[in-house]
């Protein structure tokens, strides 16, 4: 079963993440709107026990700083909640629905802020690994002739 347990740096990262968000989606993460709309959901609706609905606000949750992307969110809400399909995918449209609509433009512009950042840390990681991957190259200028 998922657990979501974040290590000091996680919570760091998520922090910085979350300063760096549009207003309406800060406000979105931390209101108690929110939180009633998606208890409203997992337990009102859904009666889903306290560790599914902690589940269903972690991912929301994280979809909403970028972590997950939106395309992703099905998916990954249905493999950590480990429930009938049908009663995910009506979960995930309520959320949709109630919760990300909302605050689509600033959720869109937010992810895609995020995968640009991961895009070029990804670069750089690469650039710095690169002079690793040419320690077998001949240097032909420089070799003795024979």
């Amino acid at each position: 079963m998922f657990s979501p347990k974040l290590s000091q740096e996680e919570i760091s990262k998520r922090q910085t993440i979350f300063t760096s968000l549009p207003q309406d989606l800060k406000s979105a993460i931390v209101s108690e709107e929110t939180a009633d709309k998606l208890y409203n959901i997992s337990w009102g609706k859904f009666k889903l026990e306290k560790e599914k609905q902690r589940i269903i606000s972690f991912t929301t949750g994280e979809t909403m700083l970028g972590l997950t992307k939106l395309e992703e969110f099905s998916k990954i809400l249905a493999e950590r909640l480990e429930i009938n399909i049908t009663i995910t995918e009506k979960i995930v449209q309520d959320i949709n629905q109630e919760i990300f609509r909302p605050v689509i433009n600033s959720l869109l512009k937010a992810q895609k802020e995020l995968t640009v950042e991961k895009g070029v840390a990804s670069a750089k990681k690469e650039t710095a690994i690169a002079p690793l991957r040419n320690e077998n190259v001949i240097d032909l200028k420089n070799q003795q002739k024979f």
